[in-house]
């Protein structure tokens, strides 16, 4: 989800709901109802630069007349923001993220959902325009003043954990990026259990990296426990259940485990079939893939 996207899907009352339940000063409430109402129309025609002289004269009349916490000046940041990222200038967006991550830090706390959800953002701005250094470092003193123990309860928390473990692994330190994964995977556990869509896509990340590492045969195990409990929860036919089939049929396949790639694949087409229609190009991809299992199979 874009930073608009997730402005746009916010709702007054969420917000109200959310600031009395973090104890969130009343200054810094997100009714952005009326800057997105302004904002949507010329966004969908892609008027940039009208969207940008709107933000910057909101931006001058808040920054003049009111404190930065007001209202939505946060708000005014990130569509700034949004913009920016829209026309591809990357030295513009990264200091506006900055900017907001400040403002939040300083109003809300480090440990506030919304602070976090900032870091999260710039994190993976940073991560588009490859400045993949500055967002190792960004998090990695983020979470050094946070705790697994007294954090990890805490949905945000555990999604900064999780990418920085991404991070980590884009910049080639596999072997931190496994400790960090498997942090998240322990911690999303203990919270949300097996069967929730956190605690899979936790386990995802772990397999990714453990194939990276050297360790496929760790990185199947993770895959067919999460292939086992999306079909338990989800049923074989659904989505997610296909893509984790997909992705063990791709591990097999990596430690030449060739007759259980087959297996696999064969069941995944059989389910596409049904799901998705005999000429579908992922039913077709996966019928050219299970051929060529078999033929490193030595079958006809």
């Amino acid at each position: 989800m874009g930073i608009f996207d997730w402005f746009k899907g916010k709702k007054t009352e969420q917000v109200a709901a959310e600031r009395a339940s973090t104890g969130a000063p009343a200054a810094f409430a997100l009714d952005d109802a009326a800057l997105v109402k302004q904002v949507e129309p010329l966004l969908v025609q892609r008027k940039f630069a009208e969207i940008e002289a709107l933000l910057r004269r909101t931006l001058a009349l808040e920054g003049h007349a009111l404190d930065p916490r007001h209202v939505a000046y946060p708000v005014s940041l990130n569509l700034l923001s949004a913009v920016m990222t829209s026309q591809d200038r990357p030295e513009e967006t990264v200091a506006l993220l900055r900017e907001v991550l400040a403002l939040h830090e300083k109003v809300l706390g480090p440990d506030e959902p919304r602070t976090e959800a900032s870091l999260h953002v710039l994190v993976n701005v940073l991560g588009k325009y490859e400045k993949d250094a500055e967002a190792e470092a960004i998090l990695s003193r983020a979470l050094s003043q946070k705790d697994d123990a007294r954090d990890g309860g805490r949905p945000s928390y555990r999604s900064l954990l999780a990418l920085f473990g991404g991070v980590l692994g884009v910049g080639g330190k596999v072997d931190e990026a496994v400790a960090v994964h498997r942090r998240a995977l322990v911690l999303e556990e203990r919270a949300v259990g097996p069967n929730h869509p956190a605690f899979w896509s936790a386990a995802g990340g772990l397999a990714s990296v453990l194939q990276k590492q050297g360790n496929p045969g760790e990185a199947e195990g993770l895959l067919r426990r999460v292939a086992a409990l999306k079909e338990a929860t989800l049923g074989e036919r659904h989505p997610d259940h296909l893509k984790t089939l997909f992705l063990l049929e791709y591990m097999l396949a990596v430690q030449e485990k060739h007759e259980e790639a087959e297996a696999c694949a064969r069941r995944l087409l059989d389910l596409q079939e049904k799901t998705l229609g005999e000429r579908h190009p992922e039913t077709l991809s996966t019928s050219d893939r299970l051929a060529h299992h078999r033929m490193r199979a030595g079958k006809s």
